[in-house]
C-alpha cells in the first residue's frame, strides 16, 4: 500500500496553539489547518476567498466552491480553528505570497516543512516522498513529508470510523470509495479496536 504522512486531530491542535512569530510561517501554519479541516486540494484552497462564505439555513457557516478539477460542487462545514482562523484576518483568509497561483503552490510546499519543523514534528517515519520527480520511500523526519496533499489525507483518515464514509466524501468530492480509501492511513490495529468499539455498542 502506498503510505503517506497525515496529521491527527492532536497534532492539528499543537500546530494550531503553536506561537510563530515570523508572519510568513504563521500565514502558512494557518493555510495548513485550513486545508486539513476543509480536505480540499491545494488548487481549490488556495483560492478561497470571502466570496466563499454561506450561512446555510442551519445557521451554520459553510464554503461553497466548485472543485477545479472535477468541476463538482461541495459545501464544507466550518470548525471553530477555521473561524477563529477567519477572525484574525478581518472575517477573510489569509493572504496569499504572490498573484501567481504556481508560485503560491511551490511558496506552500516550501514553508509548510518550516512550519512541522518550527512545531517539532520530528518523529521518524517511513513514507513516500517525491524526489526529482519520482516517487520514493524514505525514512525521515515527519514534517520533511509534509505537503499540500497532507491536508487531504489528514481530514479523511481523521474522520474515517467517526462520520458516516458518505459523508466525508460529500466534503471531499471522491466519487468512487475504493479511491477514497487510498487516502485513508489507518494501521490494521487501529482499526480493529474501533471495529472493537464500534460493536461492542451493537453486543447484547
Amino acid at each position: 500500500k502506498t503510505e503517506f504522512i497525515t496529521l491527527s486531530f492532536e497534532e492539528l491542535k499543537e500546530i494550531e496553539y503553536k506561537e510563530i512569530k515570523i508572519k510568513e510561517l504563521d500565514i502558512t501554519r494557518d493555510w495548513l489547518l485550513i486545508c486539513c479541516y476543509t480536505a480540499q486540494r491545494v488548487g481549490d484552497f488556495l483560492n478561497y476567498t470571502k466570496d466563499n462564505l454561506i450561512t446555510l439555513d442551519d445557521d451554520n457557516l459553510y464554503l461553497d466552491i466548485v472543485q477545479a478539477k472535477t468541476k463538482q460542487q461541495v459545501y464544507i462545514p466550518l470548525n471553530n480553528t477555521i473561524k477563529r482562523i477567519l477572525k484574525k484576518y478581518n472575517n477573510n483568509f489569509p493572504p496569499l505570497y504572490s498573484k501567481s497561483k504556481s508560485y503560491n503552490e511551490k511558496k506552500f510546499n516550501e514553508l509548510v516543512k518550516r512550519v512541522g519543523s518550527y512545531c517539532g514534528l520530528n518523529e521518524i517515519v517511513t513514507a513516500n516522498l517525491k524526489v526529482k520527480n519520482r516517487l520514493e520511500t524514505i525514512t525521515d523526519k515527519k514534517y520533511k513529508f509534509l505537503q499540500s496533499h497532507t491536508g487531504r489525507r489528514s481530514f479523511a483518515t481523521n474522520y474515517n470510523g467517526k462520520i458516516n464514509t458518505r459523508l466525508i466524501m460529500a466534503i471531499t468530492g471522491h466519487k468512487s470509495e475504493t479511491v477514497f480509501n487510498n487516502y485513508i492511513q489507518r494501521k490494521p490495529d487501529e482499526l480493529a479496536k474501533e471495529f472493537a468499539i464500534q460493536s461492542s455498542k451493537l453486543d447484547n
